[in-house]
């Protein structure tokens, strides 16, 4: 038994026909077959009341040609469902929990002592053979119930109830009963399966029954439906006989409880509040399609825009119609999928997303002092990117793990100037790269530029020498620079301080020439105050005859 109730303003009417056949060892055959009719009607969506009877029919073909035939009214059953707590009404998932009590009334034919008439060689009575047809009393009880509908594409319902049954004046028929079941909701087409028991007060009048039931229902109770059910007794043994307690009958034993028994039945509802229009609801998961993990995605319809929850759970009330819906979740393929949906139809719709595969292209290297290639402790980072910067390791190493892309990289070293630079990554290749830094106010000496005495004419066979400073400035492009001329100690100091003047501003002027803007460059002469060794040898002159970089900074 379910604890949700029907609408507001539902009339349900019920026939039910039960039957059950066996034999045994002081019988060749008996069977029992029973017509049921029920009606029910909800006043609310949490309260409706419920009349159940049923017209009752015992045969007992036994040894010996003696045949017996019983029939007559059974008992008319009041129930009551209360569902006070309603968490949530559709087939999209919710618990309900309800309470159902009920009361007997007794309408049933009373049993006979004996049977006068015959048919057909039938010895015929009324009130039952192996049951009895009406207990005699008014009887009570009640059931407490649950229900479940699970949150996946083809809802589970899961329901359990216990209750308890006692008669009026005597306790020894008092019984519990328990139960649970589940049942796949493929819309209008319902298999389920129970497992139901029940046990006497006094253990002397049956022992613990258990009945598996095996079951579906094709229709929608809101309307029609049929239910076919078989009952299977899979525990508990019982005696053949029926009881009499005080001034109660009391069914016991193997004809009130068959080693099977089956019922159908036919449900048709009517529904005479006028309700509002059920809305259309599309609902479903989104996970990964490679380990099903749920995922934080966006679904666009048309005219809605909706992100599900932290376990990938959507729910959408669309205007009925056909259109395309769209899914989509950073770092996975997006889907689309066209949908059809009715006016009130409640349709499941989840999706499997793959994730983008994106080859990663490793590169490692080192950060290094330009001039004496002593490994530097550096910060990597990425201009105008999202990604996180980095730093090398004592021994200037790094190793970068990135998708494949052209990315504007950026090296900064405390006391050097910082350089910025573009690099490749394709094909999924290992890429060995080195930076190399300036150190800030740091001095690169261009040796072997000779002048002719007297002369600041650059001679063309030193330019290759001076594409190292062009190659300098160029990968530097922010970074100004004084560039010194120095001569030795031959001559005058006057006559060497123009003369240093002159060639550092004929290379400048080279620079300039090869498109270097002007501003970046100041040439100064210092003549031969700036030795770097001996005048004493030509070697040494040689040497302090020199070109060179003054970095001054950005």
């Amino acid at each position: 038994m379910s604890a949700t109730n029907d609408g507001a303003g539902h009339l349900s009417f019920v026939s039910d026909i039960y039957g059950s056949a066996n034999g045994n060892r002081n019988a060749n055959l008996w069977a029992t077959a029973d017509i049921g009719v029920g009606l029910g009607f909800a006043f609310t969506d949490w309260f409706s009341v419920n009349l159940f009877s049923r017209y009752m029919v015992d045969v007992l073909d036994s040894i010996g040609n003696q045949n017996y035939l019983s029939y007559g009214l059974g008992d008319l059953e009041i129930g009551v469902k209360i569902t006070p707590f309603i968490f949530e009404r559709n087939r999209n998932g919710g618990l309900n929990i309800g309470l159902f009590p009920f009361v007997s009334i007794p309408k049933g034919t009373q049993p006979e002592e004996c049977y006068p008439d015959t048919i057909d060689g039938f010895y015929t009575g009324q009130g039952g053979i192996y049951r009895h047809f009406t207990t005699g009393e008014f009887d009570y009880g009640g059931k407490f119930l649950i229900s479940y509908v699970t949150h996946t594409d083809i809802p589970a319902e899961l329901d359990g109830n216990i209750g308890y049954f006692t008669h009026n004046k005597d306790r020894k028929g008092n019984m519990l009963s328990y139960g649970l079941g589940i049942g796949f909701l493929y819309w209008n087409f319902i298999p389920y399966i129970e497992i139901n028991g029940s046990e006497r007060e006094d253990k002397n009048m049956g022992s613990r029954i258990f009945y598996l039931t095996p079951g579906v229902k094709i229709g929608n109770k809101n309307d029609s439906s049929l239910n076919l059910a078989l009952n299977f007794r899979v525990d508990g043994r019982v005696d053949k006989e029926t009881t009499r307690v005080g001034s109660s009958y009391i069914s016991v034993g193997e004809g009130a409880t068959p080693s099977w028994s089956f019922n159908l039945s036919y449900a048709q509802g009517f529904s005479f509040y006028k309700q509002s229009p059920s809305p259309s609801t599309i609902s479903g998961i989104v996970t990964d399609a490679e380990t099903r993990e749920p995922l934080c995605a966006m679904i666009m319809l048309p005219d809605t825009l909706v992100k599900t929850d932290t376990m990938g759970n959507y729910c959408i009330q669309p205007t009925p119609g056909s259109f395309i819906m769209w899914v989509s979740c950073e770092g996975y393929i997006s889907q689309e999928q066209s949908v059809v949906i009715e006016p009130g139809q409640e349709l499941p719709v989840s999706f499997e997303l793959e994730k983008i595969h994106i080859p990663i292209v490793e590169t490692t290297g080192r950060v290094m002092d330009r001039l004496t290639k002593t490994p530097l402790v550096a910060k990597i980072s990425f201009p105008e990117t999202n990604r996180e910067s980095f730093t090398t390791d004592r021994t200037g190493v790094f190793k970068l793990k990135l998708p494949p892309d052209t990315y504007i990289v950026r090296i900064t070293a405390e006391g050097y100037i910082p350089y910025t630079t573009s690099i490749l990554l394709k094909d999924e290749k290992i890429l060995l790269k080195d930076f190399y830094l300036l150190k800030q106010y740091g001095k690169i000496t261009l040796q072997g530029i000779n002048f002719a005495e007297g002369s600041a004419e650059i001679d063309p066979v030193y330019y290759p020498i001076l594409d190292e400073g062009l190659e300098l400035l160029r990968g530097y492009p922010n970074i100004t620079v004084e560039i010194r001329g120095h001569t030795d100690n031959l001559g005058s100091a006057e006559t060497n301080l123009i003369l240093s003047q002159a060639r550092a501003k004929s290379v400048m002027n080279y620079f300039v020439k090869m498109g270097i803007e002007p501003s970046r460059l100041k040439a100064v002469g210092y003549g031969g105050a700036m030795p770097i060794t001996t005048n004493d040898t030509e070697e040494g002159r040689a040497q302090n005859r020199r070109i060179e970089f003054y970095i001054l900074g950005e």
